[in-house]
């Protein structure tokens, strides 16, 4: 019992962390991203303004730009809140969210899903599984240069079990077995 308190209090805490880095990570993706783009976009308009010679190829590269700029929002947007989730259930998302990893070709990702229904686990811990598993493919893709990664979602009456293996680099510390889930 004890062992399951500290194991809870010990994802709770990884959990806080987590959401901490995204939000970092959407402060810096705004920023460097939409904010880099959306200076160039206005640049180039301001430029085409005073050139006084604005052609149709000049508005397709313009409208490009924005549709570039609009689907990086809706990328960000989603990370944030992830409305396959909350539509279709956390099976659903974490196909999802496998098929997006899968078609970025850093590695390949193999699943066993089980599938569980909308209805039967809180959005809470929809939630909170999900952005685990989101954290767990971000770090391996920073840091393990996997080229494989195994997932698993499994689902009994009593317990809800998500395991995330890839056959990257290790760490120290996961050698010494000091930052096992």
């Amino acid at each position: 019992m004890k062992e399951n308190e500290k194991q809870l209090r010990r994802l709770s805490r990884e959990l806080i962390t987590s959401r901490e880095r995204e939000r970092s990570r959407l402060a810096r993706d705004l920023h460097d991203e939409l904010g880099q783009q959306l200076a160039t976009l206005a640049l180039e308009i301001g430029l085409l303004k005073n050139n006084g010679n604005i052609s149709e190829k000049n508005i397709d590269e313009l409208n490009l730009r924005v549709k570039s700029i609009t689907e990086e929002v809706r990328r960000i947007y989603q990370g944030l809140h992830p409305h396959i989730l909350e539509n279709f259930g956390l099976t659903a998302a974490v196909e999802a969210l496998i098929d997006e990893y899968n078609a970025m070709g850093i590695f390949k990702i193999v699943s066993k899903l089980c599938l569980i229904e909308k209805e039967a686990i809180s959005p809470e811990i929809a939630l909170h599984i999900y952005r685990i598993l989101q954290e767990s493919l971000r770090n391996i893709t920073k840091h393990a240069d996997a080229d494989n990664v195994f997932i698993s979602l499994d689902f009994t009456d009593s317990e809800l079990s998500l395991v995330v293996q890839d056959d990257g680099k290790v760490s120290n510390r996961m050698k010494s077995g000091t930052n096992q889930v």
